[in-house]
Order: structure tokens, then sequence, then C-alpha cells
């Protein structure tokens, strides 16, 4: 990503005198910031949804009062294992609506960083 940042702006930002920190914070992280954010979007759904597979590879999804069970293997044990389908399918439109709001408040901080940024 920061090799498509043209290395015309650095030249001209070391030649006005800027440092490592400035150079980071108004040519670096602006210009890669669409990027930045994408992935930072695709990261939290990753973590909030894909922990399904180690956590029943490694602990078989919890101990016996499952305190530590993972969203998505409550929804799987509750559907399938116990067939629960409703209570399943309510835990996974929770977890949707959980993810959707932790993306919401992402994009609201990084529209606001942005908007900082440009000013």
């Amino acid at each position: 990503m920061r090799q498509a940042v043209p290395r015309e702006l650095y030249d001209a930002a070391r030649v006005d005198g800027a440092r490592a920190w400035s150079m980071l914070s108004a040519i670096t992280l602006p210009l890669i910031a669409p990027a930045l954010v994408l992935l930072a979007l695709r990261d939290t759904i990753w973590s909030l949804q894909a922990s399904f597979v180690p956590a029943l590879l490694i602990w078989d999804g919890g101990p016996p009062p499952y305190a530590t069970t993972f969203a998505p293997v409550f929804v799987y044990r509750t559907s399938f294992e116990y067939l629960r389908y409703g209570y399943g399918a309510a835990a996974t439109l929770l977890l949707f609506v959980v993810t959707a709001a932790v993306i919401a408040v992402q994009w609201l901080v990084v529209r606001r960083w942005r908007t900082a940024l440009a000013v």
C-alpha cells in the first residue's frame, strides 16, 4: 500500500523540512486511509465471526458451564446439537447486530478522523 504513495510527496516534504512523524501523519496515513479502513472492517468482521473452528479444535467449545463459549460455537451447538433452531437463529441475528454496531462505530470514528485531517 505504501508503495502506491508517490515518492515526490516525500521528497517535497523533506525539502520543506518535515520530519518522519509529520510525513507519516500528513502524507502516508491520509493517502492509504481507504485501504486501512477496509482492512480494519474486514478484520473486525473476521474476528467476531470466524472463531468457530479454533474453539472447537482446541477446547471443544469451552469448559463445562460454557462460560467462555464463542458466539458462533453457541449458535452451532444450539441449532444443530440441541436442535433449537429458533434460539440459534436469534443468536445469529444478535451476533449480526453486534457486528454491525461495532462496524458502525468504527466507521464513525474513521469519518471523524478523516474530517479532522482534512482541515
